[in-house]
């Protein structure tokens, strides 16, 4: 067998295709099949995207970690309910002395960190409440190394390089938009939550400098990212000597407890005042349409995707626009 890798993209990938190269495990399970044997199902992916993957009679191997790289030897591209999939016939974890990029294997912004922090920057500077500038200000500023390149989850959305500075500043475009069209809504309070709201989440993944997800930290698994991003909302006030009472400062840290909306989805209150409720339809907007916009970039026109458990168990469809016929 050769030891070439033809290195293709995954997004590049077509059936039949022979593929040999480094992925990376987004994913990893062992299972049986209806007969009882051991086989791996994985989720593999390179900076263009992610693949499904087996393993088939795996009884003898040892299941890669999640965040780990595999060196592929031999495996197929095949098609399974529409959907490509990559058969792995032989595979070994990879070690440093590969000699393998690690930032191929790791999806980017489409902007970058530069750029999106400009953009950061200036709404924080555009926030006239001085309570609420002086914690987002004090909270982005201890953060701002790690948020340069840290991803905004383990899995679901914004899983690429710079992702959660990605989704806050997606998320800050669409606020400022809506708060133009609902006069009520106090734009420093609903940019304020935007711009802290997952700021805990560095506390509770993991992540290598490349924005690779390195799975739940022991502080993300025993206190979250809400209750994570409450401290340190309540450290910067303490720290700038902002009151307990002060009305904004509690605003401020309703919004971090509340905006997952719901208790069953995490959420120690739910949203009590508008900007908070504002601030909880945001996230889940700007979250769900990165995980339609990822999942449909790697269908072709006209095709169905997988049923996808965390969308509700939905398949989604890539329509065939005009531009997609020439």
């Amino acid at each position: 067998m050769s030891d070439s890798l033809n290195t293709t993209d995954i997004i590049s990938l077509q059936k039949d295709d022979d593929f040999s190269g480094f992925l990376r495990v987004q994913k990893s399970d062992e299972l049986k099949d209806r007969n009882g044997k051991t086989y791996f199902n994985l989720t593999l992916s390179d900076k263009t995207g992610a693949i499904n993957a087996k393993v088939w009679d795996a009884g003898l191997l040892e299941l890669p970690p999640q965040g780990s790289v595999i060196k592929i030897a031999s495996s197929i591209v095949t098609e399974f309910k529409g959907n490509l999939q990559l058969r792995v016939n032989s595979f070994r974890v990879a070690d440093d002395n590969d000699g393998y990029d690690l930032s191929m294997l790791v999806a980017t912004s489409p902007e970058t960190s530069e750029v999106m922090f400009e953009y950061l920057d200036e709404i924080i500077a555009s926030i006239k409440n001085n309570t609420l500038h002086k914690i987002v200000s004090s909270v982005v500023d201890k953060v701002r190394d790690k948020l340069y390149y840290y991803p905004a989850a383990q899995m679901m959305h914004h899983v690429t390089h710079g992702g959660l500075l990605h989704h806050i500043t997606s998320m800050l475009k669409v606020a400022e938009a809506l708060a133009a069209c609902y006069p009520n809504i106090n734009r420093d309070l609903l940019l304020s939550g935007v711009i802290v709201h997952d700021l805990g989440k560095i506390h509770e993944l993991a992540s290598d400098t490349t924005g690779a997800p390195l799975g739940y930290t022991k502080d993300g698994m025993l206190f979250g990212h809400l209750l994570r991003g409450f401290s340190m909302i309540e450290k910067a006030a303490d720290e700038a000597g902002i009151l307990e009472d002060d009305e904004m400062y509690m605003l401020l840290q309703h919004m971090m407890v509340s905006h997952h909306g719901l208790i069953e989805h995490g959420s120690l209150r739910k949203p009590m005042f508008a900007e908070a409720e504002m601030l909880y339809f945001i996230d889940n907007l700007d979250a769900r349409m990165n995980e339609f916009e990822t999942i449909i970039n790697q269908l072709s026109p006209g095709s169905f995707s997988e049923r996808k458990p965390f969308l509700d168990n939905r398949s989604l469809y890539r329509p065939i626009f005009d531009e997609d016929k020439a």
